[in-house]
């Protein structure tokens, strides 16, 4: 894998941009409820958040990024896009503030027992699904 991220167009099937900088794979990408912000998951480690322009040829720059050590495999946007949650292979969670990317909220060192594959967040934003289990 080369280490980035596509946008493409669902209806034409065109690409709208590439987004590169993450050293290793993309494992995960979730949008925002409004499409404006995506964010994006590496094996390297690291969570980018990207943001995009308004108009009628939308560009993609990156905003924020965080290098959170070990390799992350999932994160998912809440209904709202106030909170987006993010797992990693050593089974680490983390709660962040949306697109602002603000200190990751406390989850009182919440930690499964193996790899953390899937976060989903519930219609309301209220709870938070997570599938660990099964890395080699």
């Amino acid at each position: 894998m080369d280490g980035s991220a596509r946008v493409w167009d669902a209806k034409n099937g065109g690409i709208i941009s590439v987004l590169t900088g993450h050293t290793s794979s993309v494992e995960g990408c979730s949008f925002d409820p409004r499409d404006r912000s995506l964010v994006t998951v590496s094996r390297d480690g690291t969570i980018y958040i990207w943001g995009c322009t308004e108009g009628l040829y939308p560009r993609w720059k990156l905003i924020r990024s965080f290098n959170l050590g070990p390799e992350q495999h999932c994160g998912r946007f809440n209904s709202n896009g106030e909170l987006f949650a993010s797992g990693s292979v050593e089974g680490g969670l983390s709660l962040w503030r949306g697109i602002t990317g603000a200190a990751p909220v406390s989850l009182g060192g919440l930690q499964c027992q193996s790899a953390v594959r899937a976060v989903a967040f519930s219609s309301t934003g209220s709870q938070l699904g997570v599938l660990s289990g099964g890395i080699q």
